[in-house]
């Protein structure tokens, strides 16, 4: 199987560095950094990755310089610090930059886009039950819009849906991976609240591994608990 060039949009965050990591596992996937600041990344996982391009995910030609430099065909779109309070648009910012130069008749249309969002955005609900669901939703409405604003311009934008995946996975946790995770509707209620950054990122370079096969669709993902 040919390996696919990935470029990792956000690589230094949390996600981001489980995603190398798994990444490095897979004879199917070869990764590429894109981040503002490489010295963030422990030696371990600079070496881990096939290159590291410096940039700014919020600027149109950064992002343009990676994916040519590269030559990646898939895209992660990996921002943001999921437990911000704070009014943000990084998430709805980021995914122009990056449709600015993949979007339908640009020379880089081919490009698939593997987006990572959350449940609670895009029309889903967080769903726990007892009323929490709605607490968490209000702590967390600024990332909630900012990832629904995030969905739409990919959704407004990418023409051929079969070039995108949107990834919504439940409350990320650190040092709980149980090796396992589950999928469910969009609407339903998950059948656990969290999944780790670890479990998730192998899920996702599954995904990527499954090919053309992978896209075109929205994929809520939670954990497994052991």
């Amino acid at each position: 199987m040919t390996s696919q060039q990935v470029l990792l949009i956000g690589a230094t965050g949390s996600l981001g560095r489980q995603l190398i990591r798994a990444a490095s596992s897979s004879s199917g996937v070869t990764l590429h950094a894109f981040c503002r600041t490489p010295s963030k990344l422990s030696a371990s996982d600079a070496s881990s990755c096939a290159s590291i391009v410096r940039g700014d995910a919020r600027s149109s030609s950064d992002v343009r310089r990676a994916l040519v430099s590269t030559k990646a065909s898939v895209a992660i779109m990996c921002i943001g610090e999921g437990t911000s309070t704070a009014p943000t648009d990084v998430r709805e910012a980021t995914a122009k930059a990056l449709m600015d130069v993949i979007e339908p008749g640009q020379d880089l249309d081919h490009v698939k886009v593997m987006v990572v969002s959350s449940t609670g955005a895009g029309g889903t609900k967080i769903d726990i039950g007892f009323g929490i669901g709605m607490v968490v939703a209000y702590v967390l409405r600024h990332v909630m819009k900012d990832h629904t604003e995030q969905e739409r311009v990919f959704k407004q934008r990418i023409g051929d849906k079969s070039r995108m995946l949107i990834v919504r996975p439940t409350g990320l946790t650190d040092g709980k991976a149980t090796g396992h995770t589950t999928t469910f509707e969009k609407h339903s209620k998950p059948p656990t609240v969290h999944i780790d950054r670890e479990d998730l990122a192998k899920f996702m370079v599954g995904e990527i591994n499954r090919g053309a096969k992978a896209y075109g669709k929205e994929i809520s993902v939670t954990g497994v608990k052991k």
